[in-house]
């Protein structure tokens, strides 16, 4: 088991949907592809990534979060209504 680091600074390689859970991969300026899946429901205001965006993620008790990069601390994947 290894640690995910707290921050990654990536571009987003790929953008997929399984129902209603959405799949993002994110590849760091190393090349470390990253996969983060979240769930999305008729509870939660989903607000579209783009292909090709660079985004910051961010690992916090084990939830994989993506924020706009860099900077910006608005959580733009998952907000609660």
């Amino acid at each position: 088991y290894r640690k995910k680091p707290n921050r990654v600074h990536g571009t987003i390689e790929e953008i997929s949907f399984l129902g209603h859970i959405v799949r993002y991969e994110v590849k760091d300026e190393f090349g470390k592809l990253y996969r983060v899946q979240r769930f999305v429901n008729a509870k939660t205001r989903y607000l579209r990534f783009q292909k090709g965006e660079t985004v910051t993620l961010g690992f916090h008790y084990g939830l994989g979060l993506v924020f706009p990069c860099p900077g910006e601390e608005e959580l733009r994947l998952l907000e609660n209504v």
